[in-house]
């Protein structure tokens, strides 16, 4: 069998769809695929005329496909393997949410884990806590005039608000974008106490200084148009670009600009490189580089 990494990560991939998507156990999909295929081979074993409809070759004609035993075994335990992981995983989501939105009143200690997000009428935090003996990540929203720091020790209390699933076709599902972020849901804040400060990774407290000092002198030289779209493009932040002007990203295929990607790599690469090659030499660069991209 070739490629044996490339075919469990195929079958990884095929059983995370199921899972995610049709919500149910893909084993379920394979019994009735082997269900076909056996009333097929009764069919051609009792000589009945064969069905356009089973005919293989109708289909694949143009194409050739080698599929055998070995192959088509590792393609069903790797994505029975991850389809029950996510099976698992949302069963796991709806006890929490049936948990916690029966409570009237919640009251967790937990760390902020992002910058600020400034809204119309609140700030926005994702905080991560410790809830029935599980690292749970959530969204909090404070009152403006609270200002919390990447690092902070928080003790909140405040309403759950459990995120909406999709409620017309083709609409957007906010409840499954949330979990692929790994949140599970928005806590509004009616009470937040900060306990300590800076109690964060040091590398994440060291960049996320960075950045601080970045937005700060980005802003106080330009405009919040450009400098919105500037540490778009830098930083991938996102945050105060206007909605219509990502929509015009979107509409010319280039969003990407405004994630860190690749090409943001590439180019801090190029710069330093640029910058400090003849300077300290192409080991030192190397070594260099490795550093401000961690920290990036």
């Amino acid at each position: 069998m070739k490629r044996p990494i490339l075919i469990a990560v195929i079958g990884y991939i095929i059983g995370i769809i199921v899972g995610l998507y049709i919500q149910k156990s893909i084993v379920l999909l394979y019994f009735f695929i082997t269900a076909i295929y056996l009333i097929y081979k009764y069919l051609n074993k009792k000589q009945i005329k064969k069905l356009k409809i089973f005919s293989i070759k109708r289909y694949f004609r143009y194409i050739k496909i080698y599929i055998n035993l070995k192959v088509l075994i590792l393609l069903v335990i790797s994505s029975i393997l991850s389809n029950t992981i996510i099976i698992l995983k949302n069963k796991d989501y709806q006890k929490i949410y049936e948990n916690l939105s029966i409570q009237e009143n919640i009251e967790l200690t937990g760390k902020i884990v992002s910058d600020k997000e400034e809204r119309q009428y609140n700030n926005k935090y994702k905080i991560l806590v410790k809830y029935n003996n599980k690292k749970l990540k959530f969204y909090i929203a404070t009152k403006k005039q609270i200002d919390l720091q990447y690092g902070d020790t928080v003790k909140l209390s405040g309403i759950y608000i459990k995120p909406e699933i999709q409620r017309n076709y083709k609409g957007f599902n906010y409840q499954q974008y949330l979990k692929q972020l790994k949140i599970y849901g928005t806590i509004k804040c009616e009470k937040i106490d900060i306990l300590s400060k800076n109690q964060g990774n040091n590398v994440f407290l060291l960049s996320n200084k960075i950045s601080n000092i970045i937005k700060s002198n980005v802003r106080g030289v330009l405009n919040d148009e450009y400098a919105s779209i500037l540490l778009g493009l830098v930083l991938g932040d996102k945050t105060y670009i206007d909605q219509s002007i990502q929509e015009n990203f979107k509409n010319a295929n280039m969003a990407h600009i405004l994630a860190v990607s690749g090409m943001h790599v590439t180019y801090m690469i190029l710069g330093i490189t640029i910058i400090l090659k003849n300077i300290i030499g192409k080991k030192l660069t190397n070594i260099v580089s490795i550093i401000i991209l961690l920290l990036y």
